[in-house]
């Protein structure tokens, strides 16, 4: 079997696997016998996903860093490494987590290609780092070309609120809330 099939037979049973596990045993004995680079990055990515899934994180950090270190110019892999680097600095505040986030994160925008979910993520590092006007330049940023986006929307009413604009959060939740069950939630911490 070639490479590129069985790369996709990797992915679609990791996918349909029956549990995270299931489908980290999969992802594991596909990169271990598959010696190409860049179906390396491609499975380490998809690893990082499922380890964020089983909640290990710090596994997920070394997993979505190895995809990056093997493919430096893919977007969505830098994203996935910021969203796990940001997911490490929520569970130990480790403050060289969180601007390390925002350093690759901030790449993968100048790389592009442009994603709703790569700027919706580095507008929480930038919340997360009390940069909040920051944040909402990102987020409008991402509204002019996905106007739509939930996580944006949603991010935006986080930076919104951490910068002292309670009244533009709640307006901006309420709005999402019919369609965004964390907006709904939020709306409820807010009273």
């Amino acid at each position: 079997m070639s490479a590129e099939p069985a790369l996709r037979a990797a992915l679609d049973g990791a996918s349909s696997a029956t549990s995270p596990a299931a489908a980290l045993h999969l992802l594991d004995a596909a990169l271990a016998n598959d010696a190409r680079l860049d179906d390396a990055a491609v499975l380490h990515h998809a690893r990082a996903n499922v380890l964020m899934a089983l909640e290990r994180i710090d596994d997920a950090v070394l997993a979505a860093d190895r995809a990056v270190g093997l493919a430096p110019a893919v977007p969505d892999f830098a994203s996935n490494l910021g969203a796990a680097l940001l997911a490490r600095f929520r569970l130990c505040g480790d403050d060289d987590d969180l601007q390390r986030a925002a350093r690759v994160l901030v790449d993968a925008v100048i790389l592009g290609p442009r994603t709703p979910q790569l700027r919706a993520t580095l507008a929480v590092t930038l919340s997360q780092q009390g940069r909040y006007d920051d944040a909402l330049a990102v987020c409008d940023d991402n509204l002019v070309q996905f106007p739509d986006d939930a996580a944006t929307l949603f991010n935006r009413a986080a930076a919104l609120l951490g910068a002292g604009r309670r009244d533009e959060a709640r307006a901006t939740l309420t709005t999402l809330a019919t369609t965004f069950p964390p907006a709904q939630a939020a709306l409820l911490r807010l009273g």
